[in-house]
């Protein structure tokens, strides 16, 4: 079991964040920063892993090209994680 740890971090505190929760979890992780490398392709995730989703918020919504990428993603009976960081 793969866990998938998706995030956008400009400053690295949402990084940090997913990696607290990513080593919490006891998986091998398999990490994905979409701020230095952007998802440009089909990424599918297993049913037999796990997908992190850490994301930034800015007035209540993630940025606007992370929510294009996430078009991209696809799950089959893929368990999920959604973590909003807010601030510093």
């Amino acid at each position: 079991m793969i866990l998938h740890n998706i995030y956008f971090s400009a400053k690295g505190t949402t990084e940090m964040c997913a990696g607290c929760i990513g080593q919490g979890l006891n998986l091998q992780m398999k990490p994905y920063n979409w701020f230095e490398k952007p998802c440009n392709e089909l990424l599918e995730i297993s049913s037999e892993d796990v997908l992190l989703f850490s994301m930034p918020v800015y007035g209540g919504f993630i940025p606007q090209s992370c929510a294009k990428m996430a078009k991209n993603l696809k799950g089959n009976n893929t368990l999920a994680i959604i973590a909003a960081v807010y601030g510093n």
